[in-house]
């Protein structure tokens, strides 16, 4: 049976991630300074810090509209004996709403709401390509993931409230008193799928990284270390190495796991942000 995987491009992973199990990435728009880009495809988080960082506006996000997922839909479901959708959470996004409105008509479509974004989606889309090199059947792979989804947990890291202030996601005093404090937010994803402020750091990256980690993995028996993943909007290196030998140390993990975020998490954090997603048992 072939069984193709598409996600929306807000989860984060490279274009290759499942190979060889078919896999495709449908882009959300990015809206910067009245012009409209598809993530990933003609934009990329540098040419979105270059802009800002040149005066343009921080660019705003645009779920994948019906028309685009169904063309998608139609062309993947008669090439393929089935199409698995994972989309971007619908507490989040209307993605999964469009998706699933795309989807009317076409039996061989099946969607899984992520209730996540960036990579606490991305688990999902990883754990769908083992699910197909097992031979399970679409409909159990789509009904094993919207259950996997409510155990995912994403949390992310932010340097800088510039990129949340120039939005209008935070007032512009509460940006200056967080600069002046050096107060680091980190936004997780609650239950239910909906993003929130989970807890404010305090004092440089290099002491807060490995702090807000181990808040996240120390002492955790109830998590799956080989399903924890990191993703970065372009820290810089020792940011990494200090996360990476955390993740070792709580986690035990020695592999390459980390991913790098794309134009629609990198639009709302801006640059040297980090998250952690981790799969609950």
């Amino acid at each position: 049976m072939s069984i193709i995987v598409t996600a929306d491009s807000s989860c984060d992973l490279p274009k290759d991630a499942l190979s060889p199990i078919p896999f495709e990435l449908i882009p959300l728009t990015i809206i910067q300074n009245g012009v409209e880009y598809l993530d990933g495809v003609d934009i990329t988080p540098e040419d979105i810090y270059r802009r800002v960082a040149q005066g343009e506006p921080v660019p705003t996000t645009s779920a994948v509209n019906v028309a685009d997922y169904h063309a998608r839909f139609s062309a993947l479901s008669h090439q393929h004996d089935a199409v698995i959708h994972i989309s971007l959470g619908s507490g989040i996004s209307s993605c999964y709403t469009h998706a699933k409105l795309a989807a009317e008509g076409f039996p061989n479509v099946y969607l899984v709401d992520s209730q996540n974004i960036s990579v606490g989606s991305g688990l999902l889309v990883l754990e769908a390509k083992r699910l197909i090199e097992e031979g399970r059947n679409p409909k159990e792979i789509a009904d094993i993931l919207t259950e996997m989804a409510k155990r995912v947990e994403f949390t992310f890291l932010i340097d800088q409230l510039t990129y949340l202030h120039k939005g209008g996601r935070c007032s512009g005093i509460a940006a200056l008193g967080a600069n002046l404090l050096r107060l680091k937010p980190s936004i997780a994803v609650h239950e239910g799928g909906t993003l929130g402020m989970a807890k404010k750091y305090r004092g440089v990256m290099e002491k807060v990284l490995p702090q807000f980690l181990q808040d996240r993995l120390k002492d955790r028996s109830d998590i799956i270390a080989e399903k924890t993943l990191l993703v970065t909007t372009s820290c810089p290196a020792h940011w990494i190495t200090l996360s990476t030998d955390q993740l070792q140390q709580h986690a035990g993990l020695t592999s390459d796991i980390l991913y790098y975020a794309g134009c629609t998490i990198c639009s709302h954090s801006g640059p040297q942000a980090l998250g952690l997603a981790v799969l609950k048992q």
